[in-house]
């Protein structure tokens, strides 16, 4: 796997063969929808999904009857309660898919800097250090969720809807960042969108914390929410300078 963005065979686009491009084309007329950009077809057939569908699932109640008495989740009205429990399940779905995230990059990043001469950290790439120290704290942070759970009398092995969901978009961000050709700029760019999403993510909870009448969950959010704010700053600067780097030492292919 090369790291750098080369010029070379690309056989994907449609010019690439102009007589079989004539062949596709009369295909895209044989099924050009009555009004172009119209989509009500495909969304009638996706409305009849949606109607059938239960949902990505339910907040379990409290572990038990008493614990639901005496936890402090009682003292939350309305939906606070359901709608805390679930966004703490997908932060810690988050921060747990961010550790092995952060464990793939690593893994990477070892890799690469082996294949250089004398495996050198120089070249504004990422200190392994400070990659390691964002992964440990990625790891606190879920341990400070699944206690937060579980001071409400919730469990935090349960998949909650939004951890539901979460798993499914961490999914696409650990086959790229696993992909063996993506190379350390791409691999940046994924982290960046973890990271911005991640960021999001806690200032969310904590306004959600706060409006529940949860101030100390709220204090060690922020605390958290700080940490991530330097992840995304940092990983921001390793990704422009990878990518600054690429464009340096870009050769082109003939």
């Amino acid at each position: 796997m090369e790291n750098k963005t080369n010029v070379g065979t690309n056989r994907s686009g449609i010019k690439m063969s102009p007589i079989d491009s004539d062949a596709l084309l009369e295909v895209t007329e044989m099924t050009v929808p009555t009004s172009p950009g119209d989509a009500t077809a495909l969304n009638t057939i996706r409305a009849d999904y949606i109607a059938d569908a239960d949902g990505l699932g339910a907040v379990p109640p409290p572990l038990t009857v008493r614990g639901a008495a005496s936890s402090a989740i009682a003292g939350l009205t309305g939906h606070h309660a359901s709608v805390l429990i679930d966004k703490l399940g997908e932060r810690l779905a988050f921060e747990r898919g961010g550790v092995r995230l952060y464990d793939a990059f690593i893994g990477k990043l070892e890799m690469l800097q082996g294949a250089r001469k004398g495996g050198s950290n120089g070249d504004g790439w990422p200190p392994m250090a400070t990659v390691r120290s964002f992964r440990e704290q990625e790891l606190a942070h879920a341990h400070l969720l699944a206690d937060a759970l579980e001071k409400l009398g919730a469990d935090p092995t349960a998949q909650t809807p939004c951890a539901n969901l979460t798993g499914m978009t961490n999914m696409g961000l650990m086959q790229a960042m696993s992909d063996p050709r993506t190379n350390l700029a791409q691999s940046l760019q994924v982290l960046l969108m973890a990271e911005v999403a991640d960021g999001e993510g806690w200032s969310g909870l904590i306004a959600l914390a706060k409006d529940a009448g949860q101030s100390d969950l709220a204090r060690h959010f922020s605390r958290a929410l700080a940490e991530e704010e330097r992840h995304t700053t940092s990983v921001r600067t390793w990704y422009r300078d990878a990518v600054a780097q690429d464009a340096s030492v870009a050769p082109t292919r003939h």
